[in-house]
């Protein structure tokens, strides 16, 4: 057992992983799983408590391993893009309205049309809509302004675990970046947004370098979860940032893909070029002197998922008897089904979509079904159509200026061989998945607070310490049908724009 050692978090929208390294090996982890509430349609929200209550039970458990003394540092990687209105306490005054949440329509409407996109984007980095954290905290200024008036910050996932763990109110410049009032250029909160949107900016917390050292663990925190009090807190970075430290893709002009919940393209980059169109979503990265450059797609493993729980009954009941994963047989029939799965298009959009579109009222939609289609060809399709997307957003960040190579590989879709290869081969690009998953965010919190510490001496250092996977080259025998699909897929979005706009009318 190594002496010293980091603890990292990583708190997403479905689970906590708590994870315990030297940097080489993960020595002890644990994970806790939760739900996301559906209170109306369009809205999605979850009680910050039960991140909390997940921590503590992950703690326990990888305390049976691992000794508290031996932690030399904790940081974090979080979930995104949320928004929580918490007391002087941090206790919360309604629960966290999640990223996944769409129900402030009607203020981004007012922003659009009161000051246009352009002029939130190129300061925030951040698009104007309904999914985004500064038209849900207008939503609470106008429908629950009591809530409003009484926070004494308005913080995200993480800022609230830190809060818990130090009692100070901070934030990372990557988190601070899409909750929408942060300047990206000079990393910094905006006065000019915030008085734009009329919220003051003493209620945003204070905002510091993901390598920064933001507090050491409290008392009251060590009592809870069993560590040492005094333990140095690195403050991490949200997922959409942490997740090029874990991938290994820290180095300027580096790229990877994520398929967890949510996808995306992520390039690290030193040059800001701000997408006129506004495709992307340009955050602060974990290294202080880069960005990222994220086109998210916001249901690629979720569309996965979606199609397992509704249709893949079967697959759960032979899993469990066979001792394996639903999603493996699902894969082993995706595998015997030719490459473009004979014309059957997916787009999926079934929470609407962010990049390179942004339509909330966007949906999901098989085109092409005919009576010679099997299941088979419908989950196949699904992940066709997740790389499809993808494809579409690579195409948009060249068109930017951004080139994009070689692309690292995390989250559970890229490690299934099957649908890392259909990336690789709808992609036209090498993939190199990471051999860290389902850790990989985890593992870049430990990386970050490792710079920290002093322990690495930057970021870039990252490249050289997460282990690879087999490279999936893409396959030229698969080339031309995938780049004859490719087109008929922007057009059926093109074509069904009306369609769709229609449908969140009716």
């Amino acid at each position: 057992m190594p002496d010293t050692c980091i603890l990292s978090y990583d708190v997403g929208t479905s689970g906590t992983k708590a994870v315990v390294t030297d940097l080489r090996q993960i020595i002890s982890s644990a994970y806790r799983p939760y739900d996301v509430n559906y209170p109306k349609p369009g809205w999605a929200e979850q009680d910050p408590r039960i991140w909390w209550q997940a921590i503590k039970e992950a703690t326990q458990e990888i305390l049976k391993k691992v000794e508290p003394s031996q932690i030399s540092g904790i940081s974090f990687s979080c979930q995104m893009a949320n928004v929580i209105f918490v007391d002087r306490n941090g206790d919360p005054l309604r629960n966290c309205i999640s990223w996944l949440d769409s129900r402030a329509k009607p203020q981004a409407e007012w922003i659009l049309r009161t000051y246009g996109n352009e002029s939130i984007y190129n300061i925030s980095g951040i698009v104007v809509s309904e999914k985004e954290p500064n038209t849900k905290i207008l939503w609470v200024k106008e429908n629950e302004p009591s809530i409003f008036e009484k926070a004494y910050k308005i913080i995200d996932c993480k800022d609230y675990i830190e809060h818990k763990m130090t009692g100070n109110f901070v934030t990372d410049y990557s988190v601070a970046s899409w909750l929408s009032f942060f300047d990206i250029k000079q990393r910094k909160w905006s006065e000019e947004l915030c008085e734009m949107l009329g919220v003051p900016i003493d209620k945003l917390p204070e905002a510091h370098s993901s390598i920064d050292v933001v507090g050491e663990l409290t008392s009251n925190a060590s009592n809870d979860l069993g560590l040492k009090r005094g333990t140095p807190i690195i403050a991490g970075a949200g997922d959409g940032a942490i997740s090029a430290v874990g991938a290994g893709a820290t180095k300027d002009g580096a790229g990877h893909i994520c398929v967890g919940t949510a996808g995306w393209l992520s390039i690290i980059s030193s040059k800001l070029l701000i997408d006129p169109k506004a495709r992307f979503i340009y955050i602060c990265s974990a290294d202080p002197n880069k960005w990222n450059i994220i086109g998210e797609t916001d249901a690629a493993g979720e569309s996965y998922k979606w199609f397992k729980e509704r249709f893949c009954e079967i697959e759960d009941i032979k899993a469990k008897e066979v001792g394996t994963s639903p999603y493996k047989l699902m894969d082993e029939q995706a595998q015997a089904v030719e490459a473009g799965s004979s014309n059957l298009i997916f787009l999926p959009y079934l929470t609407g979509e962010r990049a390179p579109i942004i339509n909330p009222q966007a949906r999901a939609v098989f085109l092409g079904l005919s009576s010679a289609h099997t299941r088979s060809h419908l989950i196949r399709a699904v992940m066709e159509g997740v790389a499809f997307n993808i494809r579409w957003i690579i195409d948009a960040a060249e068109e930017v200026g951004y080139p994009v190579g070689t692309l690292k590989g995390v989250g559970g879709g890229v490690n299934s061989k099957v649908w890392g290869q259909i990336f690789a081969d709808v992609l036209d690009r090498t993939i190199v998945p990471t051999r860290w998953s389902p850790n990989e965010c985890a593992m870049g919190a430990a990386i970050v607070a490792a710079v920290g510490l002093g322990i690495l001496r930057d970021l870039e250092e990252a490249e050289d310490i997460v282990p690879i996977s087999n490279a999936l080259h893409p396959d030229p025998t698969k080339r031309e049908k995938y780049d004859s699909l490719f087109p008929i897929f922007k057009d059926a979005y093109a074509n069904l724009t009306g369609i769709f706009d229609r449908l969140g009318k009716a």
